[in-house]
């Protein structure tokens, strides 16, 4: 038995693409002014799209168990926090959305390289590298957005978490975490990437 290959046609509209309005094919001249401004429309738009979705996954979550930590027993919320643009859009838009005496974790992850630290032992000639963790360039960018997010967002309380682990990650473990491959415990459940067992936080 053969098989059939069927071609379709797929017509796109430009209106359909996006409803806020057609995307610019070319860049305004330098000496015009700015197309897009904190208060054009379609950023107004976009912002509440962005909102709106925020409030579906950081509302209503419940409390958590009480700790030892004060501050702590007040977060619900916490962000992947590289310090890109992404996750510090989403902070920043859970500061508006959460009730102001909730807090935000950041956990910034850093993986400690050995191709990148022998670079930076050879480039350190000799003197003490204390923290290969903090030369990590996401802890850099991490560090970097957490001070502006509180300069920002006063009032909010923001704890950046420092989470370093060691890549000890090799090709052939490497494929099976790309493969989506998982060992399993002794009672069936799954257990973590060996890469992910144990990774030190500190304050």
């Amino acid at each position: 038995m053969g098989w059939g290959l069927t071609c379709v046609k797929l017509i796109v509209y430009p209106s359909q693409v996006s409803s806020i309005g057609p995307f610019n094919k070319s860049l305004p001249p330098p000496d015009s002014s700015p197309v897009l401004t904190a208060h054009s429309s379609s950023v107004a738009m976009l912002k509440e799209q962005l909102i709106n979705s925020l409030r579906l996954r950081v509302l209503n979550i419940p409390q958590p168990p009480l700790v030892g930590d004060a501050s702590a027993s007040k977060t619900r919320v916490a962000v992947l926090f590289s310090g890109g643009l992404d996750c510090t859009v989403l902070a920043r838009l859970a500061h508006e959305v959460l009730d102001p005496g909730q807090g935000i974790d950041l956990i910034n992850v850093a993986f400690e390289n050995p191709r990148v630290i022998a670079q930076l032992k050879k480039d350190a000639k000799g003197e003490l590298l204390t923290d290969f963790y903090e030369l990590c360039p996401d802890r850099i960018t991490g560090r970097k957005s957490f001070a502006e997010l509180e300069n920002v967002c006063p009032g909010r309380t923001f704890r950046f978490l420092a989470v370093g682990t060691v890549c000890l990650v090799s090709s052939c473990s490497l494929a099976h975490v790309h493969q989506g491959q998982r060992t399993l415990r002794g009672d069936g459940r799954p257990s973590p990437p060996s890469h992910l067992l144990d990774i030190p936080a500190q304050h």
